[in-house]
């Protein structure tokens, strides 16, 4: 099977129908664009002679090749996490660009490059003209960024592969994912000097700005701003003066918050900095005290005992603030927690209740996922390692994720690329980008791994 040939046969219609499906707003909220991102995809499926729909009123997109009970699934999704601040931005986000080697726009890695990838290999096989013997099936959501309402309601009314992977995350293999939470805590708004205080936009990103309407007299913020920075000096913190009230702004580094001591996080800024000045604020106390440089929940006695399983690496526990708003007299403040193989709910519910009544606040799950841990002796994962062996001219190894991704949505499912070793991985960052030589060695691996499974005799079922 000659991969590269169809590779070079298709190069030129990879690169722009990414181009193009980048080019499409499809940030999570956004549901126009969405349906339009959806809808681009099964256009050139049906366009490739694949049987392509939607179901669940245009949430998932569906795509499929090859007949047969056992199926690989391949799960991907078209929606994205916003911008950011555009400021930092290169280019517009959603206008891409190619620029030394690499396609630079919203979702150039997570996930719409990977998308158009997979779509690809399916056709590559498909063009060899065998029969297969099984089905492959590329299963598009549109709400991966926030809560998973799309597949979670997909699993419940229609037939799940068999196994599969979903290119959204690293190279050679994750067979391993740490959990997924978002808590939401709600504090009262305790005191009248604090008129608004809002940051972030995404509940998986760190955000980068925070900003604060205070009523103050500005010459004590300033006063108190300069005795601050100097124990503080990589902080960027300023106030501004208006007509009857003062603004302050607290500027940070957006990372995936899968990682958040990559990145500096807004939130926990500007809170240590008015916590100096405002007493009495259990909202200001609870971040200052619990989460200002404290990335893995020490403090509220999540700290990880033991960061192996079976012998395998899990990592360690991390929370992160990411989204803060005010409303009338309230806050709400989004916690995002990435959890290892040892922390499950209770867990975590434990944690926030003993100190829920210190800082006067209450708290609820909106999001939650359990870790994940697949075999890796399974046959199809042996299938998935070929492939990528053969075409990447490396060892495949099996590792933890950091970060979430679809497979945690269906049993038997493993993360495989689109990010290769010791690339730099540009999820939610500003000028996200992905080299398009990875995005075709991409291509050929997933073509690869398909028909190591669809045209085989053999069952990966065990």
């Amino acid at each position: 099977m000659d991969i590269n040939f169809q590779i070079d046969k298709y190069k030129d219609e990879i690169i722009k129908d990414t181009m193009n499906l980048i080019d499409i707003p499809s940030i999570s909220s956004n549901k126009i664009a969405l349906n339009e991102a959806l809808h681009y995809v099964i256009n050139i499926a049906k366009d490739m002679g694949f049987k392509a729909y939607t179901v669940l009123d245009d949430r998932i997109g569906i795509v499929e090749y090859g007949d047969g009970e056992e199926t690989l699934g391949i799960l991907v999704h078209v929606d994205v996490v916003p911008e950011g601040d555009l400021n930092l931005w290169r280019i517009n986000p959603f206008k891409s660009v190619i620029e030394n080697g690499y396609i630079l726009g919203r979702g150039a890695v997570d996930d719409k490059g990977p998308v158009i990838s997979s779509l690809y290999a399916m056709k590559i096989v498909k063009d060899l003209g065998i029969l297969p013997s099984k089905k492959v099936v590329l299963i598009i959501g549109t709400q991966e960024e926030v809560e998973w309402t799309d597949i979670r309601d997909f699993i419940n009314n229609y037939p799940i592969p068999s196994y599969g992977f979903t290119p959204d995350g690293e190279f050679p293999m994750t067979n391993r994912e740490k959990g997924y939470t978002d808590v939401e805590l709600v504090f009262k708004n305790d005191n009248s000097n604090i008129l608004e205080i809002t940051s972030g936009n995404s509940t998986n990103s760190i955000p980068d700005k925070a900003v604060a309407k205070v009523s103050m007299d500005y010459n004590l913020l300033e006063s108190y701003l300069l005795n601050y920075k100097k124990n503080h000096p990589n902080e960027d913190i300023s106030i501004e003066k208006l007509k009857d009230h003062c603004v302050i702004v607290a500027k940070g580094l957006a990372v995936h918050s899968a990682y958040p001591e990559k990145g500096i996080n807004a939130i926990s800024i500007i809170c240590n900095f008015i916590k100096g000045f405002i007493e009495n604020n259990h909202l200001i106390n609870f971040i200052s005290d619990i989460l200002y440089n404290d990335f893995y929940g020490s403090k509220m006695g999540l700290l990880s005992n033991s960061e192996f399983y079976e012998g395998e690496y899990v990592g360690k526990n991390v929370i992160s603030p990411t989204m803060l708003k005010t409303e009338g007299n309230r806050y709400k403040l989004i916690c995002n927690l990435r959890t290892s193989y040892f922390t499950r709910k209770q867990d975590i519910y434990n944690a926030f209740n003993i100190i829920k009544d210190k800082y006067n606040f209450e708290f609820r799950f909106i999001d939650y996922l359990d870790p994940i841990y697949v075999n890796k002796n399974k046959k199809f994962i042996k299938a998935l390692s070929d492939a990528y062996e053969k075409h990447s001219g490396l060892r495949c190894e099996y590792n933890l994720a950091h970060g979430t991704s679809y497979a945690k949505a269906i049993p038997n499912f493993v993360s495989f690329g689109p990010i290769f070793p010791n690339d730099e991985d540009t999820s939610h960052e500003v000028n996200e980008k992905i080299s398009i030589e990875n995005l075709l060695k991409c291509t050929k691996i997933y073509a690869q791994s398909i028909a190591n499974i669809i045209l085989s005799k053999e069952s990966f079922i065990d």
